[in-house]
């Protein structure tokens, strides 16, 4: 008789069959929620299983509004620890107003050798790091600032593999973002002589890589990769119960460091001085925006929402965190036609804009008029309390 095959994970943990084997694939974020649960962490587990399930509710003085999702943050969350998430894009474009200066942007990953990048670091031996990493690169480079990251895990492997990824705005002068030989020489020997002076090692050469991007978007696929999230939910999944609750200990500290004129409490001051907009990009998008782009109005925080309960006739998404009105939404896509034609994306005639133009005075009416002749809702008496009030009567 054939050998009976018995399925070693519950089917209720199961997702989905994977399109490269036979082998049933895990769901991620169910069995990181039983790890919390089953050692622990019920509030970080209530905060995976309830993420994205309410909104946040803003409105201006004229009526338009948006909902943006509430969401937890955490990177080992199946929706906020993907590239392109609410999270990681807030990060991103705060990072893009600081460092798409004019010149070159330098791409920087500092590596240690096995026995101290699969060990777990204490957060001392990380802020020692990261703080030789910024003066190293400060003092070799003509740079003003810079912006550093930890990463925890690698791309491929399933362990712990610590690394720090820097990002650094070279001077418009610097010929197409090149180092002198010099420089990157020195720069390898100084981190070599900190990891063997902070662990005790002996260490003859270490690897630190060096790229650069020149135009604007490969600059911000430089930062997207640099500050995506590290430990997703498939990452935090296979790593080892020890390695989890290591990853569980340093949760809520700040993993993106700044430096130098770019630090938090000097930015503004430099890049105004620069005669460069701060939030440029931020105010741009309408998950960080504070003004209305159809009235140019702030947006005042109304309460929270379930998402569930949003109002759908009257709106549509933005994308996957954002809800808007249709009114906003038709404003967005004029925003985002414009920029098209002046990356040379598109080319909008002036009927284009007339048309979008005459949709959304359109749009404008028909709120109005809805608003003017809809009736107010009656209100429902339900039939128990009907029953009693005929009870009572009766009684009289």
């Amino acid at each position: 008789m054939p050998e009976t095959q018995v399925l070693c994970t519950p089917i209720g943990q199961v997702s989905f069959l994977s399109s490269k084997s036979d082998d049933l694939v895990p769901d991620y974020g169910f069995e990181n929620r039983v790890f919390l649960y089953n050692n622990g962490y019920e509030k970080i587990a209530k905060k995976l299983a309830l993420c994205g399930t309410r909104t946040l509710h803003f409105e201006t003085a004229n009526g338009h509004w948006k909902y943006v999702r509430a969401t937890c943050n955490l990177p080992f969350c199946p929706r906020c620890g993907k590239t392109g998430s609410k999270t990681h894009k807030q990060t991103v474009l705060r990072a893009i107003d600081r460092l798409l200066l004019p010149g070159p942007l330098g791409g920087w990953v500092f590596t240690m050798p096995k026995t101290i990048s699969e060990s777990m670091l204490s957060k001392e031996d990380v802020d020692y790091l990261q703080q030789h990493v910024s003066k190293i690169l400060l003092r070799n480079l003509e740079i003003d600032g810079l912006c550093i990251k930890e990463h925890t895990v690698g791309r491929v492997n399933r362990g712990l593999h610590q690394h720090f990824h820097a990002l650094t705005p070279l001077e418009a002068g610097t010929v197409l973002g090149r180092i002198p030989a010099s420089a990157l020489a020195e720069i390898k020997q100084e981190w070599r002589d900190t990891l063997n002076a902070r662990f005790e090692l002996n260490l003859e050469s270490v690897d630190v890589e060096y790229r650069f991007a020149l135009t604007e978007n490969e600059k911000i696929h430089s930062i997207n990769y640099a500050l995506r999230p590290i430990v997703t939910a498939k990452h935090f999944f296979y790593l080892s119960d020890e390695q989890k609750h290591y990853i569980l200990s340093r949760w809520g500290i700040h993993r993106v460091r700044w430096y130098g004129q770019l630090s938090n409490n000097k930015y503004k001051q430099y890049l105004l001085s620069r005669g460069i907009d701060p939030t440029k990009h931020q105010e741009a998008d309408i998950l960080t925006r504070k003004l209305c782009p159809v009235d140019g109005l702030p947006y005042k925080y109304v309460g929270t929402c379930p998402a569930k309960d949003l109002p759908f006739g009257q709106g549509r998404w933005w994308d996957e965190n954002v809800f808007v009105d249709h009114e906003t939404y038709l404003a967005l896509k004029r925003e985002q036609e414009w920029q098209d034609f002046l990356d040379g994306k598109r080319k909008t005639t002036i009927e284009d804009w007339t048309k979008n133009q005459e949709t959304a005075e359109a749009m404008r009416s028909l709120r109005e008029y809805e608003a003017r002749h809809t009736p107010r809702p009656r209100k429902i008496v339900s039939p128990v309390a009907v029953n009693s009030q005929l009870e009572e009567a009766c009684l009289i």
